[in-house]
């Protein structure tokens, strides 16, 4: 009945323009992230070899961890375009959607080469809610 009440999201805005991993978050309690969207201030076609993954990790509370918990790419095997300024979702995998208490979540830009980008402005959004709380 409340469910809505409980969502919380997590912002992280920066340009990029390289391969990069950034902590965006720590969990102050367990959590389920139930989405993710980036924006992207340029539109990315899909290629073979000129693509992006994106990616948001569990660094878990070491922040040395790996685990994907949301991706997608713009691959054109797989993945989809990106329209500027449009929400382009990622999928959560489900069963790395919950992060325990003190974990920090990352997100990861990857290029599969280097003449990707040309200084993006990227905005991640990332949607969760406390465990046990109805999603």
């Amino acid at each position: 009945m409340f469910a809505d009440r409980l969502r919380q999201t997590l912002n992280f805005s920066e340009t990029l323009s390289a391969d990069a991993t950034r902590a965006i978050a720590r969990a102050d309690g367990a959590l389920r992230v139930t989405g993710v969207d980036v924006f992207n201030a340029s539109a990315v076609a899909t290629h073979a070899t000129n693509y992006i993954t994106f990616k948001v990790i569990n660094l878990g509370t070491d922040a040395q961890g790996t685990t994907v918990v949301a991706s997608a790419s713009t691959s054109q095997t797989g993945g989809t375009a990106m329209a500027a300024h449009v929400a382009f979702p990622l999928t959560v995998v489900s069963a790395a959607a919950e992060v325990s208490d003190g974990s920090t979540l990352g997100f990861v830009y990857d290029e599969a080469t280097t003449d990707v980008a040309n200084s993006h402005v990227i905005h991640v959004v990332v949607k969760t809610v406390p465990v046990g709380s109805p999603s």
